[in-house]
């Protein structure tokens, strides 16, 4: 079986804690936030990788594997939590243990706890405009540490070229809540 600190090891190699925030329009004209927390861990794939996920997800008792790219030579398998309340367990369980990521972990866990007192239900939840889940701080908030959370070269580039920014996520809140008022 495996170790906690077996587990955190690999996370520190090979995963990543992100709170992913999206801007949501129904048909209807309605819009919200959706809130993804995750962790996630990712191989190149072989069926090492495959078994030493699989002993994860079962001590986590929870997540989902999926394989991208299956058949290419690029294929990849990866780990992640499905749900609030599995994302919060495993970063409980992790963050004694974490030696690179754990102040990201910490961070994921902060915005867990916030979505989960405000609603239950998977990772993914998306809130709309005129619901009473969050007031306009809470949301600044979860964009603070959605943003701040994973500040490496790599995905300011990407923040930059897709105009994701923190101002970008802000905006969106103003723009709900404006619409609201």
């Amino acid at each position: 079986m495996m170790t906690d600190e077996y587990i955190a090891g690999i996370v520190d190699g090979e995963g990543s804690f992100t709170l992913q925030i999206s801007e949501r329009k129904w048909k209807d004209g309605r819009t919200g936030i959706g809130l993804n927390p995750r962790v996630q861990i990712g191989f190149k794939y072989n069926t090492n990788e495959e078994v030493v996920l699989k002993e994860i997800q079962k001590r986590l008792r929870g997540g989902k594997i999926y394989f991208v790219n299956n058949g290419k030579s690029n294929a990849a398998i990866v780990f992640w939590t499905t749900n609030v309340a599995d994302t919060i367990r495993f970063c409980e369980m992790l963050i004694p243990h974490l030696l690179i990521k754990k102040r990201q972990a910490k961070m994921l866990l902060e915005s867990c706890k916030l979505i989960k007192t405000k609603i239950e239900g998977r990772a993914g939840t998306f809130l709309q405009k005129g619901t009473k889940f969050y007031s306009k701080d809470d949301y600044y908030k979860l964009v603070e540490i959605s943003t701040t959370m994973n500040e490496g070269l790599q995905i300011q580039r990407w923040r930059n070229a897709k105009g994701r920014n923190k101002d970008y996520y802000l905006d969106i809140v103003d723009r709900m809540y404006d619409e609201v008022s």
